[in-house]
């Protein structure tokens, strides 16, 4: 069990946080005045569960300027890094100071597979989430179908009550696999269109296990965010380890420098349903590419 306490009030700028960290007498020795070696710590040798209580944020945030928010995200990013692997983190900014959420999550684009898979607790899994989503008033928003764990997603939330929009390629309709029982069906000519209208009518995303295509619909919805096209949160149902392989070779591609470390954390994985729809809802949006100058590029 770890517990930093930040002291606000003293804290000018990024050195005093450093500071502050070095004084707690389980940073190691070789602990460097970087946002790097901070994550480094909280993540490789602080003992979960964790807590970092960051007294006077508003003191911080005046005196830090931009810092203030970088150091936030390192302590966040941490804490998507331990919930992805089921340890406790908790981080908080005292006296109401915690960033807001980027926005109220009131409908999110899911993306799932239309198979069936012969272990029953993915089709489960997607009823689940459905009927979570509905219980939050977060509306549904996918691809329309009623077959595999698109049909038990809508299911689910339909049977709780919920809002679910689907958005179908015509050729799909023709084929009669539809959900012919939603709040709304759009009927769409393209695939193009079809994710256009994912990010049109969501404030986020979150993806299921699934397939080929859900891979599609996924790194678009990364790939997007890092362009800066949307500012949504992304996630990542990592229920049953599914995507413990995809998550290992995501951190390949940001160690070896195909991920900019802007843009690292934009992918937020978690195991359940509730603590990702909690991560996501305080998802403060990264630097995008057109946000950079040449030079960063």
């Amino acid at each position: 069990m770890t517990e930093l306490v930040l002291d606000g009030g003293a804290m000018h700028s990024l050195a005093d946080l450093h500071a502050q960290v070095v004084r707690h007498p389980d940073t190691p020795d070789w602990y460097g005045p970087s946002l790097d070696g901070l994550f480094d710590v909280l993540v490789a040798i602080y003992a979960p569960p964790i807590t970092v209580l960051w007294h006077d944020a508003a003191s911080s945030r005046a005196l830090m300027g931009d810092d203030f928010g970088r150091a936030v995200r390192v302590f966040e990013d941490a804490r998507r890094f331990h919930s992805e692997r089921g340890s406790r983190f908790r981080f908080e900014l005292v006296d109401g100071a915690r960033p807001p959420a980027s926005r109220v999550l009131k409908r999110l684009a899911i993306y799932c597979g239309s198979a069936s898979p012969p272990d029953a607790r993915y089709v489960a899994l997607a009823r689940e989430v459905g009927g979570v989503l509905a219980e939050r008033g977060i509306g549904v928003v996918y691809g329309g179908g009623r077959l595999g764990l698109m049909g038990a997603l809508a299911d689910g939330a339909l049977a709780a009550g919920g809002e679910v929009i689907g958005v179908i390629p015509e050729a799909l309709v023709a084929r009669e696999v539809a959900h012919r029982g939603l709040t709304e069906l759009h009927v769409v000519t393209t695939m193009h269109e079809r994710k256009k209208a994912f990010t049109d009518l969501s404030d986020g995303f979150v993806t299921l296990p699934g397939g080929v295509g859900t891979m599609d619909e996924l790194w678009e919805a990364v790939s997007w965010a890092q362009l800066g096209y949307h500012s949504n949160p992304v996630g990542l149902l990592n229920a049953f380890g599914f995507y413990d392989g995809l998550l290992t070779f995501y951190r390949h591609m940001a160690t070896t420098g195909f991920v900019r470390p802007d843009h690292a954390a934009i992918l937020i994985a978690a195991p359940t349903v509730e603590a990702l729809l909690d991560d996501m809802a305080g998802y403060v949006p990264h630097r995008s590419v057109l946000q950079m100058e040449a030079s960063e590029l």
